[in-house]
């Protein structure tokens, strides 16, 4: 490689970007340089100049800086680029996933040189690995592309003779045959988006069928996954393609993962079933809502589509859902019944290190279909996680929410359209993103709101799909009892008459551990579920249900348990449900097993009706609460601000203890936001303190020890680990901590509290100070002061000495932490570096801290 010459710039960051120095790596040398002049002298002898990311980076910078013509005529060698095109399989190369677009630390640009050159290297030989075959479609792709000509020119690779795109088209199809279609349009493909269809082919011949897109490459090549469905998911339904006779068939797909040989009918007179047709109209790539009986099988509708969608282009299909119970039932059922690993849920039911693993599976592309609560969406955690992913579709379960006709309606569900939007927009698609909505009930007016929901947000026009199949297999009963205690003795009578499973339905949480107290005493091995309980318990009892060990649930209709159980003989309503169409999916939760009779008992009291009323006006919101809420948000005195549903409500003088308290304000505050008054963003957790006052890792953990009353011994790890982590990012928001971490939220917020209450943490960006113009002057008179003391205590530390000749080889960190021990309190890792920025402004480290200043950045910087 005597001829390559590798570079990197460091870059200020804004409001005023611009090179500060400049690192090369050239026939065993290195150099540093702040001059442009100086370095294209350096490399002038150098054929190729490399770097990594330099076409979307370091070039535009040099060319923007002066960099002279003759410089911007040598051939360029992008690692980036190259990286992610030839270590395309899983586990990937170490700068492909990890890679970042922008960093906020110093990067050092001579060891990243280095680097540069040990890549290119990894590159040339993971090239020569490749079947020569796949290596003429690479080149022929490629070697006519900035990002590629001058690599393919250094190895010296030709094509073995002239190829026009017909004999390219050949090529790949002889390639791929039977692993793309056959009638696909490659011709089209290699004229406009020969990298995109390069990166798409490699992709394709990675081993390993998890490996994705990885994220920069998706940001910056969008088109990839149009090029995807071009090849592997648009089926041609022509008989002679072997491809998509195999892999886009639904019934074969339906053999392939479920075992089934044919798709149900709901009547004999479907002359194709509607499950085939909702999947079909799915692989099609087209919207659809549709509407099946609870136990009608919709869960299987999206998601053999999502199965079959990832094997072809690695897409991943995300799934709404409001029941925690169905997510993990669901995601529990795939993977034991039908062997299916690549499904996960994030909901509340995970513990914090299952989330965290979780989350990690989902970016590493282990997961295909990502299950998660429309309450989510509204986190920074979820929307980068699903920004960094090709997202092949969203599926709504329990769709009737978005409408107010429903009688579900959920707040959270008008913020989907929103999202949608957003999230294609930043991943700069052309099209929406294709939604499929599911529910078992819907009426009418129902159906038309989701309809016009999509159509008003997205501009997406859905197909609707509906059965007007009754469940045969379901006895409906309803039996008169007086009060509570005839309720029970009704129910008592019913359970021991049944050998299979039963669930019971009640309207409150005491009642469902006072109903499943009673049924124990009688004998009966019966368990209460509802929305209330921990996390462990509701995974437990619901195991134990699922495997038979309980017999009877005993679940608030709030809850709505969800769980696929196909041999539930009975469904009793010890409690009237909230309308007709909860009644109905509830009750269908029995005889899912089309060959099994079951029965739905309702037992009713007179006092029934009107309790349900009073359940009901608990809910309702008035004009005056409306009000309140609209006057507290006012009294806030900001354009924007950051407020739970606690401290709203606390200001518009509610009482906090009254049922359902977020949800009624979400409720209020989206019809606020419904009529342009306000709009609600993406919650935003609070930032805690970034400063950090203790001198070291140690010094901390002495303390955290040392207070035992703070951090039990449970927490202890935990706390060390929290610090750990603050000390290496400075700052964070709670909610990334927590997931990183897979330490509960609640937990790390007392952790966070408990080290300021401590010193581990100061205050500095926990509040937004106002400006008070009357006191300004005297206010830049403090930092002006703070800044000289500080400045004169860092020449002291940094100047070299007899004594301390080299003292100036060392972090930020431990600069900060010396200034610090000699009593300069003013110091931080901040201030500092904001000195720092100001003498290499003024030119004074380039006149008398040029050793330093090299040094300096070779020792505090981090790659890129």
């Amino acid at each position: 490689m005597k001829h390559i010459a590798f570079f990197d710039l460091e870059v200020n960051l804004p409001p005023k970007p611009r090179i500060s120095s400049i690192g090369i790596w050239f026939q065993g040398r290195t150099w540093h340089t702040q001059s442009i002049s100086d370095f294209e002298q350096f490399v002038n002898e150098a054929r190729y100049l490399c770097g990594h990311n330099i076409f979307a980076h370091d070039l535009l910078y040099l060319k923007n800086a002066g960099g002279s013509d003759l410089f911007f005529q040598k051939h360029f060698i992008d690692t980036l680029y190259l990286s992610t095109l030839l270590f395309s399989n899983r586990p990937y190369h170490r700068l492909v996933k990890d890679y970042r677009l922008k960093s906020d630390y110093f990067n050092n640009p001579v060891e990243d040189s280095k680097i540069a050159a040990d890549l290119l290297q990894d590159c040339i030989s993971a090239y020569f690995t490749l079947p020569e075959s796949f290596r003429q479609i690479l080149l022929g792709l490629l070697n006519k592309t900035p990002w590629f000509a001058a690599f393919f020119e250094l190895i010296g690779e030709r094509l073995n003779s002239f190829s026009g795109i017909p004999q390219q088209e050949a090529n790949i199809q002889q390639y791929f045959k039977d692993r793309i279609c056959s009638n696909a349009d490659i011709a089209f493909l290699l004229a406009d988006q020969p990298v995109a269809l390069a990166c798409a082919l490699t992709l394709l011949e990675a081993p390993d069928t998890g490996s994705i897109i990885p994220p920069w490459l998706l940001h910056t090549f969008p088109v990839i996954p149009d090029v995807l469905r071009s090849l592997r998911t648009n089926s041609c339904q022509k008989p002679d393609c072997h491809y998509c006779k195999q892999n886009l068939s639904a019934v074969v797909g339906l053999k392939k993962y479920f075992g089934y040989d044919n798709f149900r009918k709901f009547t004999e007179s479907e002359q194709v079933p509607l499950q085939q047709e909702v999947v079909e109209t799915a692989l099609r790539g087209e919207s659809l809502v549709a509407i099946f009986p609870t136990g009608g099988g919709k869960s299987l509708t999206f998601q053999l589509p999502a199965l079959m969608k990832a094997v072809a282009n690695r897409g991943l299909t995300v799934i709404i859902s409001p029941l925690q119970a169905l997510m993990k039932d669901q995601v529990d059922v795939l993977r034991n019944r039908f062997d299916i690993t690549n499904a996960v849920a994030i909901n509340g039911l995970l513990s914090p290190l299952e989330r965290a693993d979780a989350i990690n599976t989902v970016q590493e592309g282990g997961v295909n279909l990502l299950y998660i609560s429309p309450e989510s969406l509204r986190s920074n955690t979820i929307y980068s996680l699903l920004k960094a992913r090709y997202i092949e579709r969203f599926v709504i379960d329990e769709a009737h929410c978005f409408s107010s006709w429903g009688q579900d309606f959920r707040v959270d569900y008008l913020y989907i359209g929103r999202f949608l939007k957003e999230l294609a927009s930043a991943k700069k698609l052309t099209s929406p993103i294709p939604v499929s909505c599911f529910t078992a009930t819907a009426k009418p007016e129902v159906v038309q709101d989701i309809i016009h929901y999509f159509k008003d947000q997205t501009g997406l026009e859905l197909k609707l799909f509906q059965t007007k199949a009754t469940r045969n297999n379901l006895t409906y009963k309803a039996s008169k009892a007086e009060g509570k205690e005839g309720k029970l003795q009704q129910l008592r009578d019913l359970m021991q008459n049944v050998a299979e499973p039963a669930i019971v339905y009640v309207s409150r949480t005491k009642t469902s551990q006072y109903v499943a107290e009673e049924l124990k005493k009688s004998g009966i091995k019966a368990a209460a579920f509802h929305g209330k309980m921990d996390s462990d318990l509701k995974i437990r009892i619901q195991d134990s249900f699922m495997s038979g060990e309980t017999d009877v649930i005993v679940a608030t209709s709030a809850f709505g348990m969800g769980v696929d159980k196909e041999n539930v003989k009975m469904v009793v309503h010890f409690d009237i449900s909230d309308s007709l169409e909860n009644y109905l999916q509830e009750a269908g939760r029995a005889g899912r097993k089309a060959d099994l009779q079951a029965n739905c008992h309702l037992l009713f009291d007179e006092d029934d009706l009107n309790n349900h009323f009073a359940l009901l006006n608990q809910t309702k919101l008035s004009k005056k609460e409306v009000g309140q809420i609209w006057k507290a948000v006012k009294d806030f005195k900001r354009s924007k601000f950051t407020k739970s549903a606690l401290e709203i409500a606390k200001q518009a003088g509610w009482d906090t203890d009254m049922m359902n308290l977020e949800t009624q304000v979400k409720a209020v505050i989206a019809a606020l936001e419904d009529v342009g008054f306000l709009k609600r963003e993406m919650n935003s957790p609070r930032i805690f303190a970034q400063s950090i006052l203790v001198r070291n890792v140690e010094a901390a953990n002495k303390i955290i020890l040392a207070n035992p009353n703070k951090f039990p011994k449970d927490q202890v790890q935990q706390a060390i680990r929290v610090f750990q982590y603050l000390i290496s990012r400075e700052d964070t928001m709670v909610d990334s901590l927590a997931d990183h971490l897979g330490i509960e939220k609640e937990k790390v917020v007392k952790i966070l509290l408990h080290f300021k209450e401590l010193g581990l943490l100061g205050d500095t960006r926990d509040l937004t100070a106002l400006i008070n113009p009357t006191r300004s002057e005297k206010n830049s008179e403090k930092w002006y002061q703070r800044y000289a003391k500080l400045e004169k205590a860092l020449l002291e530390v940094l100047l070299p000495s007899e004594e301390s000749p080299i003292a100036f080889q060392t972090h930020l960190r431990d600069i900060n932490e010396k200034l610090i021990g000699e009593g300069c309190d003013s110091s931080s890792i901040e201030a500092i570096r904001n000195l720092m920025q100001f003498w290499e402004h003024e030119q004074y480290l380039r006149s008398c801290f040029k050793t330093f200043y090299t040094r300096f950045n070779m020792m505090e910087s981090i790659a890129k």
